[in-house]
């Protein structure tokens, strides 16, 4: 994520733990191209903010 955020001119993301419990309903939906699920018991999740760079004045 790290090289992602300078090659598109964002400070580093900062990462947060993400846990599916806190969210009922929750459907992962993104997909391995055999169309089996990504996801496995036990995975850890995390999600990333991303903030542009401020420009010097």
């Amino acid at each position: 994520m790290d090289g992602a955020a300078e090659r598109n001119d964002y400070e580093f993301p900062v990462a947060y733990p993400f846990f599916i419990s806190d969210y009922p309903g929750y459907s992962h939906v993104k997909t391995k191209d055999d169309g089996s699920s990504a996801v496995g018991e036990g995975d850890a999740f995390v999600t990333y903010v991303f903030q542009k760079k401020k420009q010097a004045a």
